[in-house]
């Protein structure tokens, strides 16, 4: 997100090549941390007011299927927002962002695979995130931290629309919604924090309240006591195949040692009878 603001800081009258050059390094950070397709329908930025507008972000799985789509997402930054222009980036070595709302974010979940389309992002995020998190604290160890971080006042994410699917049994999908949340204060600790960063605590936040949700509404099936009970006896016989493949392995072992120990036995009477008839 930082890095997209490049062009809008440094080129403030070049209009909509500004809007593109966001939207293209949005979508392609976004994709490269998340492993999947990211596309934004267009950007608008209000350079007055000191903020832009990402406008329907969406968020694409396997097959290329969503697994989110944001409406908009609004990123403020303070009045007193500048360009570093001292700095070969134009930017500051520590970015804060007043407001960042993520506003009318649809999340699809698949019934049949209990959402492993969203636990699927939440851990891609949540590996990518811890990369940059050590190379950041390593960075910032040896005296050379790194630019571009952020500390984000204020993360609002509302209106957060679930749309439950199942191709299997369709009279079960349903559509609800999960409470809005917000996070304050992003970053304050670490003194900031990469953008994948804060994506992946996000990302954290909605997956972690949708599957919260999705059991509330029934849509996590239990197993039947018919199937527990078929995986009580298959564990009592793995158990029990254990249990004997122990014996056997301890009956081999046993034999294999008396063995060792008589051809050990034998061998020192060979030994013994050689010596004496040496001497001899």
């Amino acid at each position: 997100m930082a890095a997209a603001l490049m062009l809008w800081l440094a080129a403030g009258s070049l209009g909509a090549a500004s809007q593109y050059f966001i939207k293209d390094m949005v979508e392609l950070h976004s994709s490269r941390w998340t492993g999947t397709a990211v596309r934004i329908k267009d950007v608008s930025i209000d350079r007055k007011e000191k903020n832009f507008v990402l406008h329907d972000v969406c968020v694409s799985g396997a097959a290329e299927l969503q697994v989110l789509c944001i409406g908009s997402v609004v990123v403020q930054f303070p009045p007193g927002f500048f360009m570093a222009w001292g700095k070969a980036g134009l930017l500051p070595d520590f970015l804060i962002v007043d407001f960042l709302d993520v506003k009318n974010v649809s999340v699809f979940y698949d019934i049949d695979s209990e959402g492993e389309n969203l636990g699927n992002l939440k851990l891609r995020l949540s590996d990518v995130s811890s990369v940059v998190m050590r190379d950041r604290l390593n960075a910032n160890t040896q005296g050379d931290a790194e630019s571009l971080l952020l500390q984000v006042k204020t993360l609002k994410v509302s209106h957060i629309k679930v749309e439950a699917r199942s191709h299997k049994k369709p009279d079960r999908s349903k559509d609800f919604f999960v409470d809005d949340f917000t996070l304050t204060d992003v970053g304050l600790p670490e003194n900031g924090v990469a953008s994948v960063e804060i994506l992946d605590r996000v990302a954290r936040a909605v997956v972690d309240s949708v599957q919260r949700e999705s059991k509330k509404q029934g849509l996590v099936e239990k197993p039947s006591i018919s199937e527990e009970g078929k995986l009580s006896k298959k564990r009592g016989s793995t158990k029990k195949e254990e249990q004997s493949s122990g014996s056997d392995e301890e009956s081999g072992a046993g034999k294999a040692v008396r063995s060792i120990g008589a051809g050990l036995k034998k061998t020192g009477s060979d030994i013994w009878q050689g010596t004496k008839k040496l001497f001899n």
